[in-house]
């Protein structure tokens, strides 16, 4: 059999080829796993809800959390109600790029709730952030869960600095000093109007993969 030898160069780019794929795969399965749950559907309807080996209940409903070999961290976290219909659904990505003693650091943020089903009608859009922050910052039993609100509620309380002076939610951040250290402030934030009464937010900084 003929083997053919590749010149170095070659050989390099098709290794990075590889490596994004791989990272696309691996981003692919955990948007697949946010897409298909919809918010206002009881869980059930959503078949099998996040992969077991990955993911755990809490005091809230669920959560889901990966880091892939790449560096890259997904995680999903879903609210439910009394009666587990999908209240609100959560996907945050964070990876670093490391050179020399520097960073780069990347975060993005997605999220879609119903105010109506969270008991959330009478507050505004701000505080309606800082109350799920809050729950998501609850004390839980469980490090993994405790790790993937955290996670969450990071993103929540960057959302609302951008607008709050900088005191405003210093007791809310006190409770995620050293996962704010890995969610960088200053991003771009949006919030727009999903199907029916259903809100969309988002949150970025920096260029996750």
């Amino acid at each position: 059999m003929l083997r053919m030898t590749l010149p170095p160069s070659v050989a390099r780019a098709a290794a990075g080829l590889l490596v994004l794929a791989a990272a696309a795969t691996l981003c692919g399965c955990a948007q697949l796993d946010y897409d298909r749950l919809r918010v206002g559907r009881e869980l059930r309807e959503v078949g099998r809800a996040l992969p077991a080996d990955y993911a755990a209940r809490s005091d809230l409903g669920l959560c889901f959390q990966k880091t892939s070999a790449l560096g890259r961290t997904d995680v999903i976290v879903v609210l439910l109600t009394r009666d587990r219909r999908i209240a609100a659904k959560f996907h945050a990505v964070h990876n670093e790029r490391h050179y020399g003693l520097g960073r780069d650091p990347a975060y993005q943020l997605a999220g879609e709730l119903d105010p109506t089903l969270l008991g959330l009608t009478d507050v505004g859009p701000r505080d309606r952030l800082r109350a799920l922050a809050a729950d998501l910052t609850e004390p839980q039993a469980d490090p993994f869960v405790r790790e993937a609100h955290a996670w969450v509620a990071a993103g929540l309380v960057r959302i609302v600095q951008l607008d709050a002076p900088a005191d405003e939610d210093e007791p809310l951040a006190e409770r995620l000093v050293e996962m704010l250290e890995r969610v960088p402030a200053g991003g771009r934030a949006a919030t727009t109007p999903g199907p029916g009464p259903v809100v969309r937010i988002a949150y970025r900084f920096g260029r996750t993969w």
